[in-house]
This record gives C-alpha cells, sequence and structure tokens, in this order.
C-alpha cells in the first residue's frame, strides 16, 4: 500500500506540473534555520465530522472552522481565474445539459460527474464548462444523512474581477442571477445557493493556513471508480506542498531529509488512510509510522504524523497530531 501510494504521488506530481504552472512558486532554497520543537495538537471534527478546520501550523492555531454544509460552489479569485469547485464534503455531484432552465425540471437522462479529489484545477466537475451549459446540481447531504436537493446552475461570464451565474432549484423555470465578486487575498470566493443564495465566508485568507481537516469525496479507481466520502486532510492550494517519508522514523527526520523527499502540490496526500478501521477492537486505529513533510505557505518545513482520532472521552473525529519544524 505504501508502495502505491508513492508511485501514484509521483503520476500526480507530473500531471499537476502543468495544471499549477499559474500558482507555483520558484525553487528558492530555504537557509537551514533553529528546529522548532515537537509539538501536539487536536482539532475538532466531531463524531458527525460536520466540521471543516483550517489549521496553521507556524502558529499551532486552527484559523477558522464551519460546518461542511454553509456552502454549495468556490468560484476562483485570481484575476484570471475560471474554475469552479464543488463542496466534495457533501457528496456533491454534477450532470452537463444543453437544456433551458425553463425545458429541464428533472434528472432523467443525466450523466452524472464526479470532482477529483488530488486538486488538479483542470480535473475539476464543471471542466470546460462554457456558457452554453445548464448543470443540474445534485447537492449532496448534511452530516446527519439528509438529502439536500437538486438544483440548476448556469454560467454566464466570469471576468478578472467577478462572476455572473444564474441559478435555481430543479422544479423552478426563472432562475435569480447574481455576480459574485473575486478577492485575490483568497483561493476563491464561497457560494450557497439556501437562502435565496449568498456569497459566504468559508476559508481563511490563502497565505493564514496550511491544512484543511474535512470530509471529502474520493474516487477509488480500482473499484469501478467508486466515489466514497471519506475524513482526512486536505492542502491549501496556495504554495503549500508535501511528500511521504514511510520508512524513517518520525524522529530521525531532520532538514537534510527534505532533499530526499521532493514535495507536490497534490491536494489529498496526506488523505485518510492514516486511520483505518480495526475490526477487532470496533474503532479506528493510526499508523504513525506514516510520515509527512510538509512546506507551509511561509515556505518553512514541517513533518508530521498522527497519534489519535479520538478524544478524552473515546469519541472519534478529533485527529491528534505530532510535528515539528525541520
Amino acid at each position: 500500500m505504501k508502495l502505491t501510494r508513492l508511485l501514484k504521488a509521483i503520476l500526480y506530481s507530473l500531471v499537476l506540473t502543468i495544471g499549477f504552472t499559474s500558482c507555483e512558486k520558484g525553487e528558492i532554497a530555504i537557509n537551514p534555520h533553529e528546529t522548532g520543537d515537537a509539538t501536539e495538537a487536536q482539532v475538532e471534527m466531531l463524531p458527525d465530522y460536520r466540521n471543516q478546520i483550517y489549521f496553521d501550523l507556524e502558529t499551532n492555531t486552527v484559523i477558522k472552522s464551519n460546518e461542511k454544509t454553509e456552502w454549495d460552489f468556490a468560484f476562483e479569485c485570481s484575476t484570471n481565474g475560471n474554475h469552479i469547485f464543488i463542496n466534495t464534503a457533501k457528496s456533491m455531484f454534477i450532470a452537463k445539459t444543453n437544456e433551458s432552465f425553463a425545458s429541464k425540471t428533472d434528472t432523467i437522462g443525466l450523466n452524472w460527474k464526479w470532482e477529483s479529489s488530488n486538486g488538479d484545477i483542470d480535473s475539476t466537475a464543471f471542466e470546460g464548462w462554457t456558457t452554453n451549459d445548464l448543470f443540474i446540481i445534485d447537492f449532496g447531504f448534511s452530516y446527519d444523512g439528509t438529502h439536500q436537493g437538486f438544483g440548476k446552475l448556469k454560467i454566464i461570464g466570469v471576468t478578472s474581477t467577478n462572476w455572473t451565474i444564474k441559478y435555481s432549484s430543479l422544479t423552478a423555470t426563472s432562475p435569480n442571477e447574481t455576480i459574485i465578486q473575486k478577492n485575490d487575498l483568497y483561493n476563491a470566493t464561497f457560494f450557497t445557493c439556501t437562502n435565496g443564495g449568498v456569497e459566504v465566508n468559508i476559508e481563511p485568507p490563502k497565505a493564514d493556513w496550511d491544512l484543511c481537516f474535512t470530509q471529502y469525496t474520493h474516487i477509488f479507481y480500482d473499484m469501478d471508480n467508486t466515489a466514497y466520502l471519506v475524513s482526512g486532510v486536505t492542502l491549501n492550494r496556495y504554495k503549500v506542498e508535501v511528500s511521504e517519508d514511510f520508512e524513517s522514523d518520525f524522529i530521525e527526520i531532520n532538514y537534510e531529509s527534505i532533499v530526499n523527499h521532493p514535495t507536490s502540490y497534490i491536494k489529498d496526500l496526506i488523505g485518510y488512510d492514516w486511520k483505518f478501521f480495526n475490526y477487532d477492537t470496533g474503532k479506528y486505529s493510526i499508523d504513525p509510522t506514516m510520515n509527512f513533510i510538509i512546506k507551509s505557505t511561509e515556505g518553512y518545513y514541517y513533518k508530521l504524523h498522527f497519534i489519535d482520532f479520538y478524544n478524552e472521552t473515546g469519541n472519534k473525529g478529533f485527529p491528534k497530531f505530532e510535528f515539528q519544524k525541520l
């Protein structure tokens, strides 16, 4: 399994080299500095995994958290950004049709599409969108398993400063229209179709955090492309990189280890499988030998591994990890 993850990482890195050239930073060497102390931290996703938590390694701080049901779409904020992301924490998916808002009021005959979790911005569910497309939206599920219904979305246009979209419920024949503003301090502007459709404050400013603890949809390509909701860690797509070291003991990894473990932008490389369900105990167990080297938004390197998935009262959904600046 470890070898498979490494091979996948290498292959994904080759793909993402092209996809992320617009945001890739230069290969600037960082002078060695005093190593930080090993630190433990624990975050509260809760047993139903409702919380998305944004964590900053430099300050050992939860910068922000939100319930995963608070948003539907994330619209890229960079000046030339034209990518749209769906909320895979809700197990959302979409289908494209050439029909009109007025004529398409059901889900018959649709080919549904998931979104890749590896962070390749050219592999989103909306990949290749045009202003002629009408997208049917399955809004997925809340943390208690309640289905969130269906809707429709059409992208009218995108400029260097904003997006214009039309949206409605599935059965409506007359859509709402709104303008969504871009702000380059953020990766994306988040939007929910609930409450009449509003922008919502979700991710912190892109330079302020490194890791997001969240549920997300993982596609098992070796299982007939089965999509499954998992709970784990994804990377800030702004500057944060990661690599794996599953051979060294955590204590042995140091600044010199970086050269042997080149990092990549694969968003879900840390992922979810540092934990596994132990059928003997009926609980999740942690694999502490799965060590990760992370390059933060500030350009510092950290080593990190997980040590628990439960809080002091035995509730799951409380990932505990140890990390240290190299």
